[in-house]
């Protein structure tokens, strides 16, 4: 029994360290990946033209959604100008049919 207890004791104390030694192998990586991109070289005039590439893209989008919207705006306007004349237009033609009516009867 005891014999069996220190096999055991030895088993686990191999694992231990095998798994110790992957853990640490992980975090090496980890530190050297995290290490290289910190120091990574950064050309800086090719992110400043991504950058103004960019921002001049955002003008041009923004300005062509405003002139979407503004057309479509004025389309709507227009719309409901000619639904409420013909409406009002419509009420016009009741009333007046209905004072002829009424002048028709005196």
């Amino acid at each position: 029994m005891k014999e069996k207890l220190e096999e055991l004791n030895e088993q686990v104390t191999k694992h231990s360290r095998v798994i110790f030694y992957v853990i640490a192998g992980i975090l090496s990586l980890t530190v050297a990946f995290g290490l290289g991109q910190c120091t990574a070289p950064v050309d800086r005039e090719v992110l400043c033209k991504t950058y103004k590439d960019d921002a001049e893209e955002a003008g041009r989008q923004l300005a062509e959604c405003r002139r979407s919207k503004v057309s479509d705006c004025d389309e709507r306007l227009s719309q409901c100008h000619e639904t409420e004349r013909a409406a009002c237009q419509e009420s016009l033609n009741q009333f007046r049919e209905r004072c002829e009516e009424l002048a028709c009867q005196e």
